[in-house]
């Protein structure tokens, strides 16, 4: 079985720049351009239709995505499974992966670096290596009525994209509208940043940005004060380090004196805070083209529209289990609609925790209350499956490395000017962990927070104090900044243990 995918590693460099800050412009047209270029040489290439894809009765190839932060052995597995024909990769440390796995990746016809300085010379590898600029050279001799009538044949509903995640999940063509300028900074093999990034900005015509590798270790902000975008898609925790950020700044000033402050710079710079297009509390009704239920027995989100993603690649079974005969896509979220059709999103159905009593609790909504009353806290990690009480694991804000972005041992200042307040002389979290006044502080918010508890089972008992904050390269997080919750249970179970040891 042959299959038309395009790999691009780390970031979709050959399909998707618009305007990358400092490295300069490319404006739609010229985008096009490129694009009918790319597709000559892929037919060049001889990448065939994606036969594996039933939908799609025409010739065309489909993209794929890896994380930059991938090893070699991943990037092997993901461009097996989607028999990818041609790879891009950004520079020597991404090519130098493929490069190892070669011998084991048969269906691959070449590869291209979009950074020239890091092709090899020579050519001593199975399949041949391009520069960019070279890989566009190819293929002069195809007919550009060819390439006009293979692109005038898709239609809505053929497969866009493959995006990996635990398995492989193919997207259709998606509609979309968005304000006029952008900052992408997410990894663009995760599917947010494909809608947000790449296929809404191509049906409206905005500018895109491109932040630096620096993004997620303090550079988005140079970013979005150069770019000063329209609108800006973040994860909860960008969110929360700019806030961080900002009761830094405005330092030991009374509290209403700091809503006042926040409140007149929201107003005078006509920005606005919401969950994707919903009103407070909520992601909003569901986009025109889409329906939205709730199951009444599990509470799951569900929705139908001709964008909904098409299925696993090669798994029928998986495929079965999660959109069913009727097109209805079991998103594995937890949520409710209410009477103006507004979604809320509570939680996640492999997330809920239950407990030994059987009480199902979405661990989310209780790790939020908890931040709140906490504001040296960084990460809250509820535990319970299968306990008697519900505990949890907590870091503290601390200062990031500047050259590697990876935590520090140091309390940063909203830690270090919580420490002040309650008479602690703790400095780092070590300090932290052996203090007295530290603890009280912990657990005084623990007890404001179980006041507002929806239930007796789901107020939390007693939590422990871990030594370092969540990170990308700590495997705490994914590249998308999500906590990965097994992998922090397991790397803190002898902390959890001690929890439940009477």
């Amino acid at each position: 079985m042959s299959s038309g995918v395009y790999i691009a590693v780390y970031c979709f460099i050959m399909l998707v720049m618009l305007v990358v800050v400092g490295y300069g412009y490319w404006a739609w047209q010229g985008y096009r351009r490129a694009m009918r270029d790319a597709l000559m040489r892929r037919h060049e290439r001889d990448v065939e239709r994606g036969e594996h894809m039933e939908q799609d009765n025409y010739w065309r190839a489909v993209i794929a995505g890896i994380y930059g932060t991938s090893n070699a052995e991943a990037c092997q597995h993901i461009s097996a499974h989607c028999e990818a024909k041609v790879v891009v990769v950004s520079d020597k440390v991404q090519l130098d992966k493929y490069l190892s796995v070669l011998d084991q990746l048969p269906a691959l016809t070449a590869l291209v670096v979009w950074n020239e300085t890091d092709v090899p010379q020579d050519s001593k590898y199975r399949v041949p290596v391009y520069s960019f600029s070279e890989f566009l050279q190819l293929g002069n001799s195809v007919n550009e009525s060819l390439v006009e009538e293979r692109m005038t044949a898709q239609q809505p509903g053929h497969c866009c994209s493959l995006i990996y995640t635990s398995e492989a999940a193919l997207n259709a063509h998606p509609e979309a509208r968005a304000a006029k300028r952008s900052v992408s900074f997410l990894p663009l093999s995760h599917s947010a940043a494909q809608l947000l990034d790449i296929h809404v900005p191509l049906v409206i015509g905005s500018e895109v940005y491109f932040a630096g590798p620096d993004a997620l270790r303090g550079g988005l902000l140079a970013t979005l004060q150069e770019v000063r975008p329209h609108y800006f898609c973040g994860v909860p925790r960008v969110w929360e380090k700019m806030m961080g950020a900002l009761k830094e700044k405005l330092g030991a000033a009374p509290d209403g004196l700091k809503k006042s402050l926040l409140t007149w710079a929201m107003e005078r710079s006509g920005s606005y805070l919401e969950q994707t297009h919903g009103k407070l509390g909520t992601v909003g009704p569901p986009l025109e083209g889409t329906q939205a239920r709730i199951d009444p027995e599990t509470g799951e989100i569900q929705y139908t529209g001709r964008h909904v993603f098409m299925g696993y690649l090669h798994d029928e079974e998986a495929t079965k289990k999660t959109v069913d005969e009727n097109g209805w896509l079991y998103s594995g979220d937890i949520g409710e609609l209410d009477e103006d059709g507004f979604l809320s999103i509570t939680g996640r159905l492999k997330e809920l925790i239950i407990t030994f009593g059987g009480e199902n609790i979405p661990p989310v909504l209780i790790e939020n209350e908890i931040k709140a009353e906490l504001p040296a806290l960084s990460n809250v990690i509820v535990i319970g499956e299968k306990r008697n009480y519900l505990t949890f694991l907590c870091s503290l804000r601390v200062e990031s490395d500047a050259a590697t972005g990876a935590p520090t041992d140091k309390l940063d200042k909203v830690a270090l000017a919580v420490a002040k307040e309650i008479g602690s002389d703790a400095t780092t979290v070590s300090d932290a962990q052996s203090c007295e006044k530290f603890r009280q502080y912990i657990s005084d918010g623990m007890a404001r927070a179980n006041t507002r508890a929806a239930s007796r089972a789901q107020q939390v008992q007693k939590f422990s104090i871990i030594p370092r904050d969540f990170s990308i390269g700590g495997n705490e997080l994914t590249p998308t900044m999500k906590v990965k919750r097994s992998v922090v249970e397991k790397m803190y179970m002898e902390n959890i243990e001690k929890m439940y040891t009477p």
